[in-house]
């Protein structure tokens, strides 16, 4: 899902963007990342 808005990525999930987005926040908060970009990174070093 490289490049998608919160609203593209709920669509193709049946879910709602604001759900989305939470569950966004709440990995950044643990991961201590700052971005989606940041999150990607981390998680393509962690295979």
């Amino acid at each position: 899902m490289v490049g998608r808005t919160y609203s593209e990525i709920a669509h193709a999930l049946v879910l709602s963007g604001k759900t989305i987005g939470v569950h966004v926040s709440n990995m950044l908060r643990k991961t201590g990342t700052a971005s989606r970009a940041g999150l990607a990174e981390l998680a393509s070093r962690r295979g």
